[in-house]
């Protein structure tokens, strides 16, 4: 049996990779028209991912693997279960809507509601380049994550 390093807030596992980005533009799509229902919306999702799904979750242990792989998408998994790009809809989907409902308090009708304050050039210039090259920061930052990982825990990544 190997050992395995995972970096979860509470148990949960993050990525951010194209599934959830794929997730996060299907949600937006569906829940766009609820506006600022979407806040205390997300609050529930996220309450649900938080404190009923952990309570959940050990029921689906001893479930056969065809049908514990349909319950991956909300969040219920077996405890050996572990990989580098899940993202349980529960709680994360919460962020998403709850960010949509206060994007209609700070922008809404699609102006915003509140000023800016005038930010230096010394501190847009480096956000910006990371904004042109967010591509290639998203293709190179997962191996030299996980080969810093690899040299810091001394497992052998390859």
């Amino acid at each position: 049996m190997t050992e395995e390093i995972v970096l979860t807030p509470l148990g949960r596992g993050v990525a951010w990779g194209t599934n959830r980005v794929r997730g996060n533009v299907i949600s937006k799509s569906v829940f766009y028209r609820a506006k600022k229902y979407n806040i205390p919306a997300g609050l529930a999702v996220i309450a649900i991912g938080l404190f009923v799904i952990p309570l959940i979750n050990p029921i689906t242990v001893a479930l056969p693997d065809p049908v514990a792989l349909l319950l991956l998408p909300p969040g219920l998994h077996s405890a050996t279960f572990w990989s580098v790009d899940y993202t349980p809809i529960f709680p994360w989907l919460g962020v998403v809507l709850a960010g949509l409902g206060a994007g209609e308090f700070l922008y809404g009708n699609g102006v915003r509601h509140f000023t800016m304050p005038k930010v230096p050039d010394i501190c847009v210039r480096p956000l910006s380049f990371l904004g042109r090259h967010s591509l290639l920061i998203y293709i190179v930052h997962q191996p030299v994550i996980i080969l810093l990982l690899g040299a810091v825990t001394g497992m052998k990544v390859f």
